[in-house]
């Protein structure tokens, strides 16, 4: 939540291993798209197979945020075909 009001704010956040499911559900509630963004860059740029079914199961409040989430894993599953 904090790193959420430091966007707010201050236009930035740390997006890390330990915030990244927080973050994604905070900003899917408050329908922050460029937090949600900043998420799944982070996903993308991290992606491993844990990473994967979680955010596979993930449920978005949103309508426009589940589209972009799956967009999202199927490009990294398919940058990264060794999983």
């Amino acid at each position: 939540f904090l790193e959420m009001i430091k966007f707010v704010y201050l236009n930035t956040c740390q997006v890390d291993h330990a915030n990244v499911k927080a973050m994604m559900h905070v900003a899917d509630k408050y329908g922050i798209e460029d937090i949600v963004k900043l998420c799944l860059q982070w996903v993308q740029d991290h992606f491993n197979a844990d990473l994967f079914y979680h955010f596979l199961t993930f449920e978005t409040s949103s309508k426009r945020f589940g589209p972009l989430l799956r967009e999202s894993l199927i490009s990294a599953l398919r940058s990264r075909r060794h999983f």
